[in-house]
């Protein structure tokens, strides 16, 4: 895009652990204030459920829902279904521990802007 665009990003999340079984949900969305008729604004809606296998390995399903506002895709949704996983948390320092997992977005919409991306994160908490 080349400028600068001033945009609002919104997040609220929330979890629950129940033994072995974890929940977490976000909603948020990303709001320019500016530039909306090119970039559109979005809403996401997302669940992640997960199971801990020694508190090591947390095979997951992860539901994702796009609603999009204004812009050339206004008034469509997109969602994915995630199946993945996530390994650690692995201690690396005096407080650093590292986390890393990779999972495949599946489009379960009719309209989508993508299918079948796989994901890979790396997560450094302390």
């Amino acid at each position: 895009m080349g400028r600068d665009t001033p945009s609002g990003l919104l997040r609220l999340g929330g979890a629950k652990r129940w033994g072995f079984f974890d929940w977490q949900s976000t909603l948020g969305g990303s709001l320019p204030q500016s530039g909306t008729l090119v970039l559109g604004r979005e809403l996401d809606f997302n669940n992640t459920f997960q199971f801990s296998i020694f508190n090591k390995i947390w095979p997951e399903v992860e539901d994702n829902a796009t609603f999009l506002v204004d812009g050339p895709n206004s008034g469509k949704k997109q969602n994915f279904l995630t199946p993945g996983v996530i390994l650690g948390s692995f201690r690396v320092g005096e407080r650093l521990h590292f986390e890393t997992g990779a999972g495949i977005q599946i489009a379960t919409t009719g309209f989508y802007m993508y299918n079948h991306r796989w994901i890979w994160t790396a997560r450094f908490p302390f």
